[in-house]
């Protein structure tokens, strides 16, 4: 599966003009189905444009890679780009042209774009070509795989979702190879599935993938149902780690929830649902433990950008509202980057950045992402 690096120097490059060949050894994706092309994914993701390809175009469009996914960038086609490449992941665009800048803070860029809401907040769905191997998930399991995802949206924003058997907002297929939308499949391999923005709403899913439910022995429905429908639903990919609208599959969750990065997005698009007591921004946990001062010795507290408290002790982090505990997480699932049993942490009072101190060295976070210059002394 892996290969020696090969460094594309610009002076080798520069002798090429359009449609230059990579002279790469092919790289099989992570299934093992089809050769890697990086000039195509390059392309196919939004990188770099499908007609014009000098050498710089190539060695900007990987440098520009290399930053979404947060890996070095060195604009040659390393290991471990070639590595991100080969992931299974959703068949969307990376880099849009943005229609909305999603605002995580007032002066740095956003995680992802948004694309248009749908004018209604009552949509109705649809599956019209289910997965063929339905003594391995039958369709009653592939349509509540699909009404579950729904759900996971409509927890944060007023959005409703009804099904109905035609004629339907947003609709759901199985389908293999070319299937006449300019997008096609490539067998069981890297491009699970994709959507289109509102008010357009087709959901399409690779039928030659290993499709299961609630397991990691094969492509699990529901994770990537979510995603593609937060597409369905105007989001595009996010640079977040552990944000569900990241383009990379990640497995199944027994613990699924969405990121705060994926709340604020769908908030942003529809609004909050407004609950009897408060409104929703973050998942609670059922049980709403309250938290006592006394309950435990806490190594830092510190106020979120999302405006909940965030008590941090050894390893985990506890999420606190007015109801009480609201999520207990791993620190480096909530705040990725950050170390353990932190000495103290504080929110800057204008940029709300939250900075997490240990030793000598300071962590400063926008909205749950580390800022790249961080660590620092």
């Amino acid at each position: 599966m892996y290969i020696q690096a090969l460094f594309l120097f610009l002076p080798v490059m520069a002798a090429q003009a359009l449609d230059i060949h990579i002279p790469v050894r092919t790289r099989r994706t992570s299934n093992d189905s089809k050769p890697l092309n990086p000039q195509d994914f390059l392309a196919r993701y939004g990188y770099m444009s499908q007609k014009h390809r000098s050498a710089e175009d190539m060695v900007e469009a990987i440098k520009l890679m290399q930053s979404f996914y947060h890996i070095p960038i060195t604009g040659v086609l390393d290991n471990k780009t070639l590595e991100m490449m080969s992931k299974p992941r959703c068949g969307c665009p990376d880099i849009q042209p943005p229609t909305t800048r999603l605002p995580l803070m007032p002066d740095n860029p956003a995680a992802y774009t948004l694309g248009p809401a749908w004018k209604t907040k009552h949509l109705t769905w649809t599956i019209y070509r289910y997965y063929y191997n339905t003594r391995k998930i039958t369709e009653r399991d592939q349509k509540d795989a699909m009404d579950r995802a729904f759900k996971e949206w409509a927890k944060y924003a007023p959005l409703f979702f009804t099904y109905v058997d035609k004629d339907a907002d947003l609709t759901i297929g199985f389908h293999q190879g070319d299937h006449n939308d300019g997008s096609d499949f490539d067998g069981r391999g890297t491009n699970l599935a994709h959507a289109y923005d509102p008010p357009d709403g087709r959901i399409h899913f690779d039928s030659e993938e290993d499709w299961v439910l609630s397991s990691n022995d094969g492509t699990e429905l529901f994770t990537v149902a979510a995603h593609e429908i937060g597409h369905a639903l105007g989001l595009g990919h996010s640079t977040v780690e552990y944000s569900l609208m990241g383009p990379v599959y990640t497995g199944f969750d027994e613990e699924f929830e969405l990121h705060a990065d994926d709340i604020r997005g769908i908030q942003l698009l529809y609004g909050r649902r407004q609950t009897s007591r408060t409104t929703a921004s973050l998942p609670i946990n059922p049980t709403n433990k309250p938290v006592e001062a006394c309950d435990t010795n806490f190594d830092a507290t510190v106020r979120g950008h999302d405006e909940y408290l965030y008590a941090f002790h050894g390893k985990k982090v506890y999420k606190i509202g007015d109801t009480g505990l609201m999520r207990e997480d791993s620190i480096d699932r909530v705040f990725p980057g950050a170390p353990y049993n932190i000495d103290a942490a504080f929110r800057h009072p204008r940029t709300r950045q939250v900075v997490l101190l240990k030793g000598a060295r300071m962590w400063l976070f926008n909205w749950f992402t580390l800022d790249p210059s961080y660590p620092n002394i």
